[in-house]
């Protein structure tokens, strides 16, 4: 893999960014130090590692430490040498080489950033590359290789932005000024509200972070339930983002112009209506921060990057999705794919800090 990548880079006439000396200090440090390799395993990844041979070393370092939970020489040699990688990377002397250099314990982390930031680099003009052959490629649709690249750049800045453990007493702090407007009035709600005052009362809202499962059987009005939350919010001025993978956009605002026109899908779709009491009616709808993407089948990598956009360009504080099953996941099975769908939307929720309101379907079967 690593080769395909370089051989793009190589089409700039340049040498691609790297930091071999780094590599070379994060390696030998991680094979010296005992601790060495819990200091940079939350950081780098082996592909991040500009050179093959230090790929394979550091991939042997991850299969060890799982292993047997720690990391030396004699280890990692010992695992080369079982899964014949030992000569590729330059034999027992390279792997010993490494370690022969004087480094400093204390700046790891700061070897195995550099490391990282080079390979983040690479990563941006490799797609750069793609997207420049995508788009001289006139068999391709402009909107996918606007799908890829916006897919593509969010991953890639997935890399830079990680979030760092926060001490205790800081949380604590946070929790407690939160409380504290809460008493004093000055704000009402933890959460994005949903418009319905029990339920605000018992929940606090939609709290940004979390996900949210409206589950009910096919047909039961929870399609209802979530237009209505989204308008509710929305008169809050809280913009919400709706994903629906079932219905068009057209019959979802239809119904919107129902209940506020009080005239039914029916008549509205055979025009016997008056259209000055639709303009007229419908002037509240038009303020709304709502906004609405009937895309079918879509996925979680799309899913991020629209959201990504929609917080970008128009502030949303929620986003809800009609409904679950619709998506698409990964996995072996149904059951499977659906895991990895909820999984992705936590993380969608804990990424963006903004809330995830997921719409899920029970078969009949679940009354058993």
């Amino acid at each position: 893999m690593m080769s395909d990548k370089k051989n793009i880079v190589s089409e700039f006439g340049k040498v691609p960014p790297n930091a071999i000396d780094m590599e070379n200090a994060v390696l030998g440090l991680i094979l010296i130090y005992p601790d060495g390799f819990n200091e940079v395993m939350a950081i780098l990844k082996s592909e991040m590692f500009y050179k093959e041979a230090h790929q394979k070393i550091y991939e042997a370092c991850l299969i060890v430490f799982k292993r047997i939970g720690k990391v030396d020489l004699t280890t990692v040699t010992r695992e080369l040498l079982d899964n014949h990688n030992i000569e590729s990377i330059g034999g027992p002397l390279y792997i010993t080489k490494l370690c022969a250099s004087s480094y400093s314990i204390e700046m790891i982390e700061h070897y195995a950033i550099i490391v990282k930031q080079k390979y983040i680099a690479r990563e941006y003009i490799r797609l750069g590359s793609e997207i420049q052959n995508m788009a001289f490629d006139e068999s391709n649709d402009i909107s996918d290789v606007a799908e890829y690249a916006e897919t593509n750049l969010l991953e890639i800045s997935g890399t830079i932005h990680k979030k760092e453990p926060s001490l205790l007493g800081l949380l604590v702090d946070k929790i407690v000024e939160i409380t504290q407007k809460l008493i004093n009035r000055e704000i009402s709600l933890i959460g994005v509200p949903y418009g319905f005052t029990k339920i605000d009362r018992m929940t606090g809202g939609a709290k940004s972070g979390e996900l949210v499962i409206i589950a009910g059987r096919p047909s039961m009005g929870k399609t209802a339930l979530a237009l209505q939350i989204a308008k509710n919010t929305a008169q809050l001025n809280n913009a919400v983002g709706f994903f629906s993978c079932e219905m068009s956009s057209d019959s979802l605002v239809r119904r919107y112009i129902s209940g506020v026109s009080e005239y039914t899908n029916v008549e509205l779709l055979n025009g016997k209506c008056n259209i000055d009491k639709i303009v007229t009616t419908t002037e509240s709808l038009l303020k709304l921060g709502i906004y609405i993407d009937d895309t079918s089948n879509i996925s979680l990598l799309e899913l991020r990057a629209k959201t990504r956009k929609l917080i970008l360009k128009h502030g949303i504080k929620a986003i809800i999705i009609d409904y679950l099953q619709l998506m698409k996941g990964d996995g072996q099975n149904r059951e499977q794919e659906v895991a990895s769908i909820s999984r992705g939307l936590k993380a969608i929720a804990k990424d963006f800090d903004i809330a995830v309101i997921a719409l899920s379907q029970i078969n009949r079967v679940s009354e058993a």
